[in-house]
Protein backbone atom coordinates (compact mmCIF):
# COMPACT_ATOMS: atom_id res chain seq x y z
CA UNK A 1 0.00 0.00 0.00
CA UNK A 2 1.40 3.41 -1.03
CA UNK A 3 1.16 6.05 1.69
CA UNK A 4 0.65 9.75 1.19
CA UNK A 5 3.79 11.92 1.32
CA UNK A 6 4.66 12.62 4.95
CA UNK A 7 5.59 16.28 5.39
CA UNK A 8 4.34 16.78 8.98
CA UNK A 9 4.69 13.78 11.33
CA UNK A 10 2.11 15.24 13.74
CA UNK A 11 -0.63 15.70 11.12
CA UNK A 12 -2.49 12.59 12.30
CA UNK A 13 -5.58 14.08 13.93
CA UNK A 14 -8.07 11.72 12.24
CA UNK A 15 -6.08 8.63 13.22
CA UNK A 16 -5.82 9.91 16.79
CA UNK A 17 -9.63 9.94 16.99
CA UNK A 18 -9.75 6.28 15.99
CA UNK A 19 -7.01 5.38 18.47
CA UNK A 20 -8.85 7.22 21.27
CA UNK A 21 -12.05 5.29 20.52
CA UNK A 22 -10.24 1.92 20.63
CA UNK A 23 -8.62 2.72 23.98
CA UNK A 24 -11.93 3.98 25.38
CA UNK A 25 -13.71 0.77 24.40
CA UNK A 26 -10.99 -1.37 26.00
CA UNK A 27 -11.15 0.58 29.25
CA UNK A 28 -14.95 0.35 29.25
CA UNK A 29 -14.83 -3.40 28.72
CA UNK A 30 -12.38 -3.75 31.61
CA UNK A 31 -15.02 -2.22 33.91
CA UNK A 32 -18.11 -3.72 32.27
CA UNK A 33 -17.02 -7.37 32.44
CA UNK A 34 -16.71 -7.57 36.26
CA UNK A 35 -19.86 -5.45 36.63
CA UNK A 36 -21.90 -7.89 34.56
CA UNK A 37 -20.45 -10.85 36.44
CA UNK A 38 -21.01 -9.43 39.92
CA UNK A 39 -24.23 -7.41 39.60
CA UNK A 40 -27.61 -8.71 40.81
CA UNK A 41 -30.77 -8.25 38.74
CA UNK A 42 -34.27 -7.93 40.20
CA UNK A 43 -37.71 -7.58 38.71
CA UNK A 44 -39.43 -4.31 39.41
CA UNK A 45 -39.18 -0.69 38.49
CA UNK A 46 -38.58 2.59 40.24
CA UNK A 47 -41.55 4.81 40.73
CA UNK A 48 -42.21 7.32 37.99
CA UNK A 49 -39.98 10.35 38.15
CA UNK A 50 -37.09 8.53 39.85
CA UNK A 51 -33.52 8.78 38.51
CA UNK A 52 -32.35 5.85 36.33
CA UNK A 53 -29.22 5.52 38.48
CA UNK A 54 -29.34 5.81 42.27
CA UNK A 55 -27.12 5.26 45.31
CA UNK A 56 -28.94 3.19 47.89
CA UNK A 57 -27.06 2.70 51.16
CA UNK A 58 -23.68 2.35 49.44
CA UNK A 59 -24.97 0.24 46.56
CA UNK A 60 -25.43 1.35 42.98
CA UNK A 61 -28.83 0.69 41.43
CA UNK A 62 -29.54 1.01 37.71
CA UNK A 63 -33.17 0.93 36.56
CA UNK A 64 -33.80 -0.38 33.05
CA UNK A 65 -37.51 -0.70 32.22
CA UNK A 66 -38.89 -3.41 34.51
CA UNK A 67 -35.46 -4.62 35.71
CA UNK A 68 -33.33 -3.27 38.53
CA UNK A 69 -29.61 -4.00 38.43
CA UNK A 70 -27.81 -3.63 41.75
CA UNK A 71 -24.05 -3.49 42.15
CA UNK A 72 -23.21 -3.75 45.83
CA UNK A 73 -20.40 -1.88 47.53
CA UNK A 74 -17.58 -4.49 47.35
CA UNK A 75 -18.54 -5.47 43.82
CA UNK A 76 -18.63 -1.82 42.81
CA UNK A 77 -15.11 -1.37 44.21
CA UNK A 78 -13.87 -4.29 42.12
CA UNK A 79 -15.52 -2.86 39.01
CA UNK A 80 -14.07 0.61 39.51
CA UNK A 81 -10.67 -0.91 40.31
CA UNK A 82 -10.66 -2.88 37.05
CA UNK A 83 -11.59 0.25 35.09
CA UNK A 84 -8.90 2.33 36.83
CA UNK A 85 -6.29 -0.37 36.19
CA UNK A 86 -7.15 -0.41 32.49
CA UNK A 87 -6.89 3.39 32.29
CA UNK A 88 -3.54 3.30 34.09
CA UNK A 89 -2.19 0.60 31.78
CA UNK A 90 -3.55 1.75 28.42
CA UNK A 91 -3.27 5.54 28.86
CA UNK A 92 -0.32 6.02 31.24
CA UNK A 93 2.11 3.11 31.53
CA UNK A 94 2.24 1.87 27.94
CA UNK A 95 2.29 5.31 26.26
CA UNK A 96 4.80 6.64 28.79
CA UNK A 97 7.22 3.70 28.69
CA UNK A 98 6.68 2.27 25.19
CA UNK A 99 5.22 5.20 23.28
CA UNK A 100 2.05 3.35 22.27
CA UNK A 101 -1.31 2.14 23.48
CA UNK A 102 -3.49 -0.51 21.80
CA UNK A 103 -5.24 2.24 19.87
CA UNK A 104 -1.94 3.85 18.86
CA UNK A 105 -0.66 0.51 17.63
CA UNK A 106 -3.75 0.04 15.47
CA UNK A 107 -3.42 3.56 14.05
CA UNK A 108 0.41 3.48 13.57
CA UNK A 109 0.97 6.31 16.06
CA UNK A 110 3.57 6.95 18.74
CA UNK A 111 3.78 9.31 21.74
CA UNK A 112 7.06 11.14 22.36
CA UNK A 113 8.71 14.34 23.55
CA UNK A 114 9.87 17.13 21.27
CA UNK A 115 13.38 15.66 21.01
CA UNK A 116 12.08 12.23 20.01
CA UNK A 117 12.59 10.52 23.38
CA UNK A 118 9.84 8.54 25.15
CA UNK A 119 7.35 10.73 26.99
CA UNK A 120 7.76 9.04 30.38
CA UNK A 121 5.10 8.06 32.90
CA UNK A 122 4.87 11.53 34.48
CA UNK A 123 4.01 13.30 31.22
CA UNK A 124 1.63 10.51 30.22
CA UNK A 125 -0.16 10.89 33.55
CA UNK A 126 -0.54 14.66 33.08
CA UNK A 127 -2.01 14.31 29.58
CA UNK A 128 -4.42 11.61 30.84
CA UNK A 129 -5.70 13.76 33.71
CA UNK A 130 -6.18 16.59 31.22
CA UNK A 131 -8.90 14.57 29.51
CA UNK A 132 -11.32 16.18 31.99
CA UNK A 133 -10.80 19.33 29.89
CA UNK A 134 -10.31 17.76 26.46
CA UNK A 135 -13.53 15.76 26.65
CA UNK A 136 -15.75 18.78 27.33
CA UNK A 137 -18.71 18.97 26.80
CA UNK A 138 -19.02 15.17 27.01
CA UNK A 139 -17.33 14.63 23.64
CA UNK A 140 -13.68 15.32 22.75
CA UNK A 141 -14.58 18.63 21.08
CA UNK A 142 -11.95 20.62 22.97
CA UNK A 143 -9.32 18.01 22.10
CA UNK A 144 -10.26 18.07 18.40
CA UNK A 145 -10.34 21.86 18.23
CA UNK A 146 -6.98 22.22 19.94
CA UNK A 147 -5.33 19.52 17.79
CA UNK A 148 -6.67 21.11 14.63
CA UNK A 149 -5.56 24.67 15.41
CA UNK A 150 -2.13 24.22 17.03
CA UNK A 151 1.00 24.05 14.88
CA UNK A 152 2.01 20.57 15.99
CA UNK A 153 -1.56 19.29 16.45
CA UNK A 154 -1.50 19.11 20.23
CA UNK A 155 -4.61 18.75 22.36
CA UNK A 156 -4.78 20.46 25.76
CA UNK A 157 -3.26 17.42 27.46
CA UNK A 158 -0.28 17.48 25.06
CA UNK A 159 0.24 21.20 25.60
CA UNK A 160 0.29 20.73 29.38
CA UNK A 161 2.56 17.67 29.27
CA UNK A 162 4.68 18.92 26.34
CA UNK A 163 4.16 15.73 24.38
CA UNK A 164 3.57 15.02 20.71
CA UNK A 165 1.75 12.28 18.82
CA UNK A 166 3.55 11.37 15.58
CA UNK A 167 3.39 8.88 12.77
CA UNK A 168 5.30 5.75 13.73
CA UNK A 169 7.60 6.15 10.70
CA UNK A 170 9.20 9.18 12.36
CA UNK A 171 9.15 7.92 15.94
CA UNK A 172 12.39 8.67 17.77
CA UNK A 173 13.24 11.71 15.65
CA UNK A 174 12.92 15.31 16.81
CA UNK A 175 9.50 16.64 15.93
CA UNK A 176 10.95 19.63 14.06
CA UNK A 177 13.30 17.51 11.91
CA UNK A 178 12.42 17.93 8.21
CA UNK A 179 10.60 15.04 6.60
CA UNK A 180 10.22 15.54 2.88
CA UNK A 181 8.46 12.50 1.47
CA UNK A 182 7.80 8.82 1.83
CA UNK A 183 11.31 7.91 0.71
CA UNK A 184 12.78 9.86 3.62
CA UNK A 185 10.30 8.23 5.97
CA UNK A 186 11.32 4.80 4.77
CA UNK A 187 14.92 5.57 5.66
CA UNK A 188 13.77 6.21 9.23
CA UNK A 189 12.53 2.64 9.52
CA UNK A 190 15.55 0.34 9.13
CA UNK A 191 13.54 -2.82 9.65
CA UNK A 192 11.73 -2.20 6.36
CA UNK A 193 14.86 -1.83 4.25
CA UNK A 194 15.77 -4.64 1.91
CA UNK A 195 19.28 -5.82 2.53
CA UNK A 196 21.34 -6.36 -0.63
CA UNK A 197 21.79 -9.98 -1.50
CA UNK A 198 25.49 -10.84 -1.25
CA UNK A 199 27.08 -12.30 -4.33
CA UNK A 200 27.61 -16.00 -3.95
CA UNK A 201 31.05 -17.13 -5.06
CA UNK A 202 31.19 -20.80 -5.82
CA UNK A 203 34.65 -22.21 -5.28
CA UNK A 204 35.80 -24.70 -7.93
CA UNK A 205 35.60 -28.29 -6.88
CA UNK A 206 38.99 -29.70 -5.91
CA UNK A 207 40.61 -32.16 -8.25
CA UNK A 208 40.02 -35.72 -7.10
CA UNK A 209 43.06 -37.28 -5.50
CA UNK A 210 43.61 -40.78 -6.78
CA UNK A 211 45.58 -42.92 -4.39
CA UNK A 212 48.27 -45.00 -6.04
CA UNK A 213 47.40 -48.64 -6.37
CA UNK A 214 49.26 -50.81 -3.88
CA UNK A 215 52.12 -52.75 -5.34
CA UNK A 216 51.52 -56.40 -5.83
CA UNK A 217 53.26 -58.60 -3.36
CA UNK A 218 56.23 -60.37 -5.00
CA UNK A 219 55.87 -64.04 -5.52
CA UNK A 220 57.85 -66.34 -3.19
CA UNK A 221 61.45 -66.53 -4.35
CA UNK A 222 63.01 -68.41 -1.44
CA UNK A 223 63.09 -71.72 -3.33
CA UNK A 224 64.59 -70.14 -6.46
CA UNK A 225 67.26 -68.33 -4.42
CA UNK A 226 68.19 -71.48 -2.52
CA UNK A 227 68.39 -73.51 -5.72
CA UNK A 228 70.31 -70.84 -7.60
CA UNK A 229 67.81 -70.92 -10.46
CA UNK A 230 66.33 -67.97 -12.26
CA UNK A 231 63.33 -66.06 -10.97
CA UNK A 232 59.98 -67.83 -11.10
CA UNK A 233 57.16 -66.57 -13.30
CA UNK A 234 55.80 -63.23 -12.22
CA UNK A 235 58.98 -61.97 -10.51
CA UNK A 236 60.41 -58.88 -12.32
CA UNK A 237 64.00 -58.86 -13.54
CA UNK A 238 66.56 -56.40 -12.18
CA UNK A 239 64.12 -55.20 -9.51
CA UNK A 240 64.33 -55.84 -5.75
CA UNK A 241 61.89 -58.35 -4.35
CA UNK A 242 61.37 -59.43 -0.76
CA UNK A 243 62.51 -62.91 0.26
CA UNK A 244 59.94 -63.49 2.97
CA UNK A 245 61.48 -66.69 4.18
CA UNK A 246 64.94 -65.23 4.88
CA UNK A 247 63.74 -61.62 5.40
CA UNK A 248 65.99 -59.90 2.89
CA UNK A 249 65.81 -58.07 -0.41
CA UNK A 250 67.12 -59.95 -3.45
CA UNK A 251 67.09 -59.32 -7.17
CA UNK A 252 67.87 -61.33 -10.30
CA UNK A 253 70.57 -59.54 -12.26
CA UNK A 254 69.76 -60.30 -15.88
CA UNK A 255 73.21 -59.35 -17.27
CA UNK A 256 75.13 -61.33 -14.63
CA UNK A 257 72.61 -64.15 -14.67
CA UNK A 258 72.62 -64.58 -10.94
CA UNK A 259 70.94 -63.51 -7.70
CA UNK A 260 72.13 -60.53 -5.67
CA UNK A 261 71.27 -59.77 -2.06
CA UNK A 262 71.16 -56.43 -0.29
CA UNK A 263 73.31 -56.11 2.79
CA UNK A 264 75.04 -53.47 4.89
CA UNK A 265 77.44 -52.60 2.05
CA UNK A 266 74.81 -52.62 -0.66
CA UNK A 267 74.12 -55.19 -3.35
CA UNK A 268 76.46 -58.22 -3.46
CA UNK A 269 76.39 -61.58 -5.24
CA UNK A 270 74.71 -64.43 -3.48
CA UNK A 271 77.35 -67.17 -3.08
CA UNK A 272 76.54 -70.74 -2.13
CA UNK A 273 72.86 -70.02 -1.89
CA UNK A 274 71.99 -73.56 -0.99
CA UNK A 275 74.41 -73.67 1.95
CA UNK A 276 73.35 -70.25 3.13
CA UNK A 277 69.76 -71.30 2.91
CA UNK A 278 70.51 -74.50 4.88
CA UNK A 279 72.37 -72.62 7.57
CA UNK A 280 69.52 -70.20 8.01
CA UNK A 281 67.02 -72.99 8.36
CA UNK A 282 69.19 -74.45 11.15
Amino acid sequence: MTRRPLTDPTAVVARRGGAWFIDLVLCGLAGAVPALLLADAYSGNEADGGAPVQWIEGDLAVFIRDTTIVLRGPDLAITLGAFAAAVLLFLVLLPGRKGWSPGYLAADLRLQRRDGERAGIGRALVRTIAWVIDILPGLPLVAYTSASLTRRHQRVGDLLARTYVVDKRTAGRPVDAPVEDDLTAEVLEPERLIEPVPEVVVAPAPEPVVAPAPAAEPLPVAAAVAAGTGPPDGVPLDEPVWDRRHKRYVLWHSEAGRWLEHGATGWAPLERDGERDTSRRD
